[in-house]
């Protein structure tokens, strides 16, 4: 098994790149699935992690992770409070379509999904549409 590339790590935490595919954790939703980032880190550094945010199976990227169970609460809470900048890179192949009229956008002209929120995490110049 290939290990996971550690990005930052110091006493407190650990940052890995996630690849696309794989789980973070086990849950009832992954019956039959045997890899998971969480155990995979674990044995290759050999303790306890914990997770503090989450990526979906599809995305690729960083995933931070506590050492503790102490540093994972304060994390947890500075990502539930939005005090963690979180950015988001798209790679896309075609041309997107053209926006049709009356669709709701958000103030910068992005479309927004009904009941949905385009908006980037933590950015509250922008509040939440629909």
């Amino acid at each position: 098994m290939t290990p996971l590339n550690v990005i930052y790590q110091d006493e407190h935490l650990v940052a890995v790149h996630k690849p696309s595919g794989l789980l973070v954790h086990r849950s009832a939703l992954a019956r039959g699935e045997t890899e998971f980032l969480l155990q995979r880190l674990r044995n290759q550094l050999g303790r306890r992690v914990y997770p503090v945010h989450r990526l979906d199976r599809p995305t690729s990227g960083v995933m931070v992770l506590a050492l503790s169970s102490a540093v994972a609460g304060m994390l947890s809470d500075a990502f539930s409070e939005r005090q963690v900048d979180k950015r988001y890179l798209a790679v896309v192949r075609g041309k997107a379509p053209k926006r049709a009229p009356g669709l709701p956008t958000t103030r910068r002209g992005r479309y927004a999904p009904q009941g949905g929120n385009a908006r980037h995490a933590g950015d509250d110049r922008y509040p939440p549409t629909g």
